[in-house]
């Protein structure tokens, strides 16, 4: 978050950074970009395999059928269990 804070701020963008923490993931993020008219949601999400099968788990598919806004997905890459 603080490098991604700092780039915005070399081109003059206004940022709020936040983590957030909630027992429904993908329903706090798409909320809280409701709430606070939020115009970026960025992202994380690891490889993960679950049944032979390449997952974005339950959160990430959720805000990006949900978002009010532009989303960014980041998966970094495949650690030794991929």
């Amino acid at each position: 978050l603080d490098y991604g804070e700092s780039i915005a701020k070399k081109e003059h963008c206004t940022v709020q950074t936040e983590v957030l923490q909630a027992r429904g993931t993908g329903t706090a993020v798409v909320k809280a970009a409701l709430d606070r008219r939020i115009d970026l949601i960025v992202m994380n999400t690891v490889y993960v395999r679950r049944h032979g099968e390449f997952t974005l788990g339950k959160a990430a598919p959720y805000v990006l059928e949900n978002a009010p806004c532009h989303v960014w997905l980041y998966r970094g890459p495949m650690n030794g269990s991929g």
